[in-house]
């Protein structure tokens, strides 16, 4: 790792991780701890900093229309993944075919909607110079509402399935080591659900917060349009 400075300002570069784009500040390295600076005059370790531009944010938007709860939904996603988040996506589109990482993003909302087909093929723009990517997909869902046998209602569901993978589950309920969490993380997800008829809601937000991270949701509704909101960040290591 390489250590520059540039009209005032120090800048870490680390040459392996190729997939950086944007300007110097959107590159900060990981957080490798404090560095040893190899130059005339060091006589401590001193901390690899950034302006936090470069910290994984992902951005979600689920739209769901449903003309009818018994026709089939529309389900259009945007996505924009910036900092690291865009690095990990970049690194993954070079070493995998457009038909594989399609079938990545439709197993990914199978596993809660199982006939769910795709409408448009996923496309996405890297933003380069912003170290941006921005990921557009569109499903078809022939079922999503189903009858509850036991109620005799119909139900639907809608869940912050990326939340989930970034906060997993020990293995081991019982355990007294540490739980690893990626930090620094930062996830937004926005749901609407647009539906035939007004659906209105009211529910308390709710906000979860520990020195570790931070986690937030909210339900509200306009007429026939049902917004849900999460969002969850890391605060330490």
């Amino acid at each position: 790792i390489t250590r520059l400075k540039l009209h005032g300002q120090y800048y870490w570069v680390d040459p392996p991780l190729s997939y950086q784009r944007g300007t110097l500040a959107d590159r900060t390295p990981p957080d490798y701890s404090p560095a040893l600076v190899i130059a005339p005059g060091t006589t401590a370790l001193v901390p690899i900093t950034g302006d936090g531009r470069a910290l994984p944010r992902v951005q979600i938007q689920e739209n769901f229309t449903v003309p009818g709860f018994d026709q089939p939904a529309q389900l259009d996603v945007l996505t924009n993944f910036s900092g690291r988040a865009a690095e990990r996506l970049r690194a993954y589109l070079a070493q995998n075919t457009p038909e594989d990482y399609g079938r990545y993003l439709l197993n990914f909302y199978a596993r809660a909607y199982p006939d769910i087909t795709v409408r448009n093929p996923p496309k996405w723009e890297d933003k380069e110079g912003a170290n941006v990517i921005i990921l557009r997909e569109s499903y078809a869902i022939p079922q999503l509402w189903k009858l509850n046998a036991t109620t005799g209602k119909q139900e639907a569901e809608f869940f912050p399935w990326s939340l989930r993978n970034a906060v997993q589950r020990p293995d081991s309920p019982r355990r007294t080591a540490p739980l690893a969490v990626e930090y620094p993380s930062e996830i937004k997800i926005t749901t609407t659900v647009k539906l035939p008829i007004p659906w209105p809601v009211k529910a308390p937000n709710n906000v979860i917060s520990t020195e570790a991270w931070h986690f937030q949701s909210a339900i509200s509704s306009v007429a026939n349009v049902v917004t849900i909101t999460y969002s969850w960040m890391t605060r330490a290591d």
